[in-house]
């Protein structure tokens, strides 16, 4: 994101009060951004309490695991494949395992070592199963040290653009999509801004500017001016105008299994603990 670009969304930010931030992987990795540190401490200046970030490891010791301890992002996801080299190159068609596998380990090491400044959620993308990813010797040390672990079962199609065909191992694309509501998908209630300036709503798969969704550019209008017209697209879903893209996509998500299940976790969570890594 250019810096003029980025100045302004540090403006809208700070007028709107926004609170929270997440740095989505959709238009590449996090940590390639230019200046990557220094536009985490401007969105803190700015009122920013809580920076989400997911990232693949790759790049982490371009950062630095110090830096990135200290003045990182709160909550940092790793999109891994899992512990095995062979399935790491399947999955990512690159020869980086070995950096990625050290990167990851001196980052979850340190912030262990260091009292857990930072929650660091592990999740696993391989083309094997399951309990073999889980049980991978490595993975004992992980189960240790991150604040919580997932595992990919199926890999969503990515509104087409993934066959199929291109997936390795034992990966599949999902079959089953969540029936569409007249209740706006929950990924919809906030705005995304991209380097070229323009806003738009679905952090999660608009990465083509659907119509239906795009609110304006950061050049011409203000973040709390984009809410008012996220309000009028929520309502347009509301009456059964629901997005294009929103209609071949497999990430709906209702928000009343959102508010439910937010239910449950508060009601069981003495349970879950018992089970969480």
């Amino acid at each position: 994101m250019p810096d003029f670009i980025f100045e302004r969304v540090l403006s809208g930010i700070k007028e709107a009060g926004i609170k929270e931030i997440m740095l989505s992987p959709d238009l590449g990795e996090p940590l390639l951004a230019p200046n990557f540190i220094q536009k985490i401490k401007a969105l803190r200046d700015n009122g920013v309490k809580l920076i989400d970030m997911t990232t693949n490891g790759t790049y982490i010791h371009k950062i630095g695991v110090d830096t990135i301890l200290r003045h990182g992002p709160d909550r940092i996801n790793i999109s891994f494949p899992g512990f095995d080299k062979q399935m790491y190159e399947r999955v990512c068609r690159r020869p980086l395992y070995e950096r990625t596998r050290d990167n990851v380990f001196e980052l979850l090491r340190k912030n262990d070592s260091s009292g857990r400044p930072k929650e660091i959620n592990f999740w696993l993308r391989g083309d094997i199963g399951i309990e073999s990813l889980l049980n991978l010797p490595e993975m004992e040390e992980v189960k240790k040290l991150a604040s919580s672990i997932s595992v990919m079962t199926e890999v969503d199609d990515w509104i087409g653009l993934i066959k199929q065909e291109m997936l390795s191992g034992g990966l599949k694309i999902q079959q089953d999509k969540p029936a569409l509501t007249k209740r706006p998908c929950t990924i919809l209630f906030n705005i995304v801004v991209h380097p070229d300036g323009n806003i738009h709503l679905c952090s999660c798969r608009n990465i083509f500017r659907d119509p239906d969704l795009q609110i304006g550019n950061i050049q011409q209008t203000n973040i709390q001016q984009a809410y008012s017209v996220m309000a009028k697209i929520l309502d347009r879903w509301q009456q059964g105008h629901i997005p294009g893209i929103c209609h071949s996509c497999s990430m709906y998500n209702d928000p009343a299994d959102a508010i439910l299940g937010k239910l449950r976790e508060s009601l069981s969570r003495k349970i879950l603990n018992n089970y969480s890594y």
